[in-house]
């Protein structure tokens, strides 16, 4: 085990040992609560599932003190990490499935792409499609005016590629990291020319996006969900080895500032009190918001490369299975999971199932405590904490 001077540090691993009852009646709790709305479904609630996933992360005062002793590495870092938290460790698949045939239609940069890989692990019955979008590259003319002659062509091409590819429910986002790139000589106009770098820019910019995922809701009468930026870790990104591309981005607290100024933007016209959500005739289009900010600031440290889920650099694994629960949380919440059980009724009522055997050894929210109030799984954590709410709209 390691000895370090950190108070931080040392309180996360000298309570391991007592942290295992508490993450057995964690557990417990989890699973009384988990009670499904529809008799005859399973009795799992991904909301419950996800706080308690985040109750075994690590506090920002944590990673600070792990990223003063990492000696400036990625290697040092994740394995001080690892070792504090190994419950959290390498969270590839929790074992949740959604009981859904629905197509997906993502639309974004390498934050939606991880996304749609989430989307395929959870729903194997159904299907999923990417197209790759930046942060400049909009769907809809709702922005043209922002836009320059090649950008609105691509903006054209989304909207009808979406119409066309028969989607049961869109998701959409890429406005954070490709926009916060700084401007490179060499690279085209048509690109770059017209990158936001205020936060009030970003909000002009964001309002264009949602204008425009609005019109897409509307005209295909699918849900629409808008994935909000992601915040980057910068200090974790430039960890040795840093992120190839790290000295094109701006200064990385911009991507927090951004990702509460979508929210607030989401809400003030969007959210279910804003004029918009009240002034439709008929069935309202279906927005929402994935609001993936608050989950990376509730739990910090585990992106490898302080922007990606799914990386695996050196003794960091990846953790594609992080944002499960998020995302399944989301969809419930939000009605999205309702709204395509009403249109694939084929599907039934039920929205979740869980596979045996697919958890991870070491975290399995799904695993029972046995007779002695200890976990059949291995756990660690540095005690109970909030959640920090807020996570879909």
């Amino acid at each position: 085990m390691l000895q370090v001077d950190s108070s931080a540090y040392t309180l996360a691993m000298t309570e391991a040992s007592t942290s295992r009852a508490i993450f057995a009646k964690l557990i417990a709790v989890v699973l009384a609560c988990c009670v499904g709305s529809t008799p005859g479904c399973p009795h799992i609630d991904p909301r419950n599932l996800h706080e308690h996933l985040v109750q075994n992360c690590p506090t920002r005062e944590v990673v600070d003190e792990m990223l003063a002793m990492s000696g400036g590495t990625k290697d040092a870092f994740f394995h001080r990490l690892n070792t504090a938290f190994p419950a959290l460790h390498g969270l590839r698949d929790t074992g949740l499935r959604l009981k859904t045939t629905a197509k997906a239609c993502f639309i974004g940069d390498s934050i939606v792409r991880e996304l749609a890989a989430v989307w395929e692990r959870l729903a194997p019955n159904a299907s999923f499609v990417h197209q790759q979008t930046t942060c400049s590259y909009l769907m809809t003319e709702a922005s043209a005016g922002r836009l320059s002659k090649v950008q609105r062509q691509v903006a054209g091409g989304r909207m009808a590629w979406l119409k066309e590819s028969n989607c049961d429910v869109i998701l959409a986002g890429g406005l954070g990291p490709h926009c916060l790139r700084r401007l490179v000589e060499a690279a085209p106009a048509t690109e770059l020319s017209e990158l936001p770098v205020s936060l009030e820019q970003h909000r002009q910019h964001v309002a264009g996006y949602l204008e425009a995922l609005h019109e897409v809701a509307a005209s295909t009468h699918v849900p629409v969900i808008f994935i909000g930026s992601p915040v980057i870790e910068g200090d974790i990104l430039i960890l040795d080895p840093p992120k190839g591309d790290w000295d094109d981005f701006h200064d990385f607290s911009l991507s927090k500032l951004w990702a509460f100024d979508e929210k607030a933007v989401f809400d003030e016209t969007y959210g279910d009190d804003a004029p918009a959500a009240a002034a439709t005739a008929g069935p309202a289009p279906m927005l929402r918001m994935l609001y993936l900010a608050r989950f990376h600031l509730d739990c910090p440290g585990y992106r490898c490369d302080g922007m990606h889920n799914d990386n695996a650099i050196l003794s960091c694994r990846g953790n594609p299975g992080f944002v499960d629960f998020l995302l399944a949380d989301m969809l419930e919440s939000s009605g999205v999971l309702a709204r395509l059980a009403e249109m694939r009724k084929a599907d039934g009522a039920c929205h979740f199932s869980r596979t045996a055997g697919e958890a991870p050894a070491h975290f399995s929210p799904f695993a029972k405590a046995d007779g002695r109030g200890r976990l059949h799984h291995h756990s660690k954590h540095a005690g109970p904490r909030a959640s920090g709410g807020g996570l879909y709209a």
